[in-house]
């Protein structure tokens, strides 16, 4: 005879039969993991700092000519800023205090808007006061930046 196994083989290989079960708990647990690792790593990747040169030029402007705008941080959050209607000093307000602040100084024959910033400012806010300017047609845009020395 052949070298087969008999039944009574204890080293037989044994092939199940019937209800094979595939328990599939802990991979789909490492794929959560992974899941969440990636979303958390690419939203701290989306929020990082942008990191703008120095000004190579400046040009010499006269803010009494213009509608300046100063946004100032209210905490590192990333909450609402506070916006200065003027340069630095004036009336405070929200988003909407600004739009017509802006439509008054084209009223007033000013065609420049300068925005100023606070560094803790978010991008999106100094964005979204110019697009404010560019929805009225207020003129031209300048963002004030500080000169290094």
């Amino acid at each position: 005879m052949g070298r087969g196994f008999s039944d009574d083989d204890p080293f037989a290989r044994r092939v199940p039969i019937g209800n094979a079960h595939l328990d599939f708990t802990s991979l789909i647990d490492i794929l959560f993991l992974l899941l969440i690792f990636f979303m958390y790593s690419a939203a701290v990747a989306i929020e990082q700092d942008v990191d703008t040169p120095a000004a190579r030029q400046s040009d010499q402007t006269n803010p009494s000519d213009m509608t300046v705008v100063t946004i100032l941080a209210d905490d590192v959050s990333g909450a609402a800023p506070l916006y200065v209607l003027g340069n630095g000093k004036g009336e405070k307000g929200n988003i909407d205090a600004v739009k017509n602040y802006i439509a008054d100084g084209k009223r007033a024959g000013r065609s420049q808007v300068m925005i100023k910033a606070e560094r803790l400012v978010h991008h999106r806010f100094v964005n979204e006061v110019a697009k404010l300017v560019t929805k009225l047609d207020a003129g031209s845009v300048l963002i004030a930046v500080k000169e290094s020395p």
